[in-house]
């Protein structure tokens, strides 16, 4: 049997903290060192949401929809569903 991987993102969890953590960076470290810390808090901005983006991307079967560890799984460890591409 042939299935594909699916791409599934979570809007809650470990991701999603980290990009919170960047949303309040600049905020926080301009309160605490002025224009300086605006300008670096604004390239953690960027850093941890890229970081958090990518914390909250998973992968499960296409056929039985359970969760992968990774994209480089070939066979599905519940149905056996062939993952190769």
């Amino acid at each position: 049997m042939k299935a594909s991987r699916e791409r599934v993102t979570k809007m809650a969890g470990k991701g999603c903290f980290i990009q919170a953590l960047g949303l309040l960076a600049p905020f926080l470290l301009g309160s605490v060192f002025g224009g300086f810390g605006v300008a670096v808090g604004a390239v953690l901005l960027v850093w941890l949401f890229v970081v958090g983006s990518m914390q909250s991307r998973t992968w499960r079967c296409g056929h039985c929809k359970n969760p992968l560890v990774d994209k480089d799984i070939r066979v599905c460890p519940v149905c056996k569903a062939d993952l190769g591409d």
